[in-house]
């Protein structure tokens, strides 16, 4: 063998064969892993409403079905201004607000879908939802 074809073989085994070992060894960790800890691992962070940048003017709130200008001001006075924010609480969040601002309302579990189909644009289907409810 010549001193080429050993340095060859070094060169492979250090950039081929090294880290396909390593990939392995990782996968293998990985599988031997409870399924909790592997999937809490790919999920991805839902971010809060704080998390969301604002547009430049304030949402009409009074266009989701069940927010009338009393709850629209009292989102408005807690700072939930846009409809990607109610998009982002849920079902508890909005409970604890309405409690809260002293309001009762029975139909506030559709106002998250609402307001994604209203921060997407997608006003068609916002009246299509909202003609089901």
């Amino acid at each position: 063998m010549t001193n080429s074809n050993k340095t060859s073989q070094k060169t492979r085994f250090l950039f081929v064969i090294v880290p396909i070992l390593l990939g392995l060894a990782y996968l293998y960790w990985w599988l031997t892993q409870p399924a909790e800890k592997r999937l809490s691992s790919l999920e991805m962070e839902t971010p809060s409403p704080t998390k969301v940048p604002p547009p430049a003017v304030p949402d009409d709130l009074t266009k989701i079905k069940g927010i009338g200008p009393k709850i629209s001001e009292a989102l408005y006075s807690q700072g939930i201004c846009f409809y990607s924010q109610i998009a982002l609480m849920s079902e508890t969040d909005l409970r604890e607000f309405l409690s809260e601002a002293g309001m009762r309302l029975a139909k506030y579990s559709t106002w998250p879908k609402q307001a994604r189909l209203a921060a997407l644009g997608e006003w068609e289907r916002l009246g299509e939802l909202q003609a089901a409810i």
